[in-house]
């Protein structure tokens, strides 16, 4: 039987917190509890060490073993094209019209400058980036800047963008 992607022969990297001089070690997987602890949602795991000869850690010894991750896409924005008002966070669109469109976003993690989009985008949106405040919703916005170049968004409304610039949303 398979959690969280283990079976038993699988091999697993695995650390020794009281041991740093040995590295990384490749333990394998030889025996797993039937099924997980219905209060803590988890389960145990043993796993051999390839300990060269004399090498010996005393009972109890605690160790980190990484498991393997799945792969997913994500739909992720340039951070600075998040925009937060009234407690709730914010994505402006340009639509294929021409004109600002905003949508609430519940975000994830944010990892190198980009923020993950759990809900509110669907992917290859335009977002704008680096607007100082929300335009209105149908306020029409027109690429400014040099062909090649992250497009400079300049909406045609009371709102001058501080550098704003348009960008896919990306998936990662």
């Amino acid at each position: 039987m398979s959690r969280a992607g283990l079976k038993v022969g699988d091999e697993l990297p695995v650390e020794i917190g009281v041991r740093p001089d040995w590295g990384v070690l490749q333990g394998t997987v030889v025996e797993m509890t039937p099924g997980a602890d219905p209060l803590s949602h988890s389960f145990d795991v043993k796993v051999r060490l390839p300990l060269s000869e004399g090498a010996e850690l005393p009972t109890g010894v605690a160790g980190r073993a990484w498991l393997p991750g799945g792969v997913r896409s994500a739909i992720t924005v340039p951070i600075d094209a998040v925009l937060t008002q009234g407690g709730m966070d914010l994505v402006v669109v340009r639509a294929e019209d021409g004109t600002a469109r905003t949508r609430v976003v519940s975000l994830g993690p944010s990892t190198d400058g980009r923020v993950e989009v759990l809900a509110g985008l669907e992917g290859g949106e335009t977002v704008l980036r680096g607007l100082p405040t929300v335009p209105p919703s149908g306020a029409r916005v027109e690429e400014i800047g040099h062909p090649g170049e992250s497009a400079a968004i300049e909406p045609r409304s009371a709102i001058e963008p501080d550098n704003a610039t348009e960008e896919k949303a990306g998936e990662r």
